[in-house]
Formats: C-alpha cells, structure tokens, sequence
C-alpha cells in the first residue's frame, strides 16, 4: 500500500513523512477519530509537518506523505453524511 511506497522511496533517498493518525488518536483518546476538532489537530498537524519540510528546500524538493488531509474522512465514514460532505467541502 501507500506506506510500503513511502518506504521504499524512502530507501531512495526521497525524503517521507510517515503520519500516524491512530498514534495522533490515542494521544488524545479524549476527541473521537471521526469528530471535527480531531480532523483540525490532524490538519494542522499535517501542515506544519509540510511547511517544516518545504523551509529551506530547494524548488525542485520532492517531499511524500504517506497519509492525507482525507484520513479524518476515512476514518468518519460510519458517521452522518452531512459530516462527511463537510471533510469533502474543505478539499475544495
């Protein structure tokens, strides 16, 4: 899957980030995957994990993420579907 990939460009020299939405869950057991303030700490933890990389990179840096803004989505499918058109809104 898209981990292997990640691992393999990894071993390519590609710089990865390999995020972990469950480990970012069980830090903060308290907030419910599929709910919206998880969906933001992931956002924005997934955007400052992109502007660390692209400081100080080149244009043509090459940078993967093994997940994307679309796991909190994933991750709420079992919920309503006015809650799920919303995660669908924001990749607009």
């Amino acid at each position: 899957g898209k981990s292997s990939l990640c691992a393999e460009l990894s071993r390519r020299g590609f710089r990865v980030h390999f995020e972990s939405f469950v480990e970012l869950c069980e830090r903060h057991a308290h907030f419910k995957p599929g709910e919206l303030v998880m969906s933001f700490k992931w956002g924005n933890e997934m955007v400052s994990r992109m502007e660390e990389f692209a400081s100080g990179a080149s244009e043509s840096s090459v940078f993967f993420f093994d997940r994307s803004l679309l796991t909190p989505y994933v991750f709420a499918r079992s919920t309503s579907r006015a809650r799920l058109e919303f995660y669908v809104s924001l990749m607009e």
